[in-house]
């Protein structure tokens, strides 16, 4: 099982830094990326693939109120 990437929508409220910080821990090869302010999921992608390949992202959004609202499966692929 290859590293997966967990991430966020932008501006991440204080409930979903939260949720994905006990996503890391209970998910076996999972690692934290933060978004940063303008950071896009291509963007995400290209370091997904530079932390050794990882070739998947849990992203996690908001509908609003700040708690996590839905959750997206990503696949990474070289050069797509």
């Amino acid at each position: 099982m290859g590293l997966i990437v967990l991430t966020s929508s932008r501006d991440a409220s204080i409930r979903m830094r939260q949720f994905l910080n006990e996503l890391e821990l209970v998910i076996p090869n999972a690692v934290k990326v933060n978004r940063g302010g303008k950071s896009s999921i291509i963007e995400i992608a290209g370091k997904a693939l530079s932390l050794g390949g990882a070739n998947k992202i849990l992203y996690i959004g908001s509908r609003g109120g700040g708690n996590p609202g839905f959750i997206r499966f990503l696949r990474v692929k070289e050069g797509g």
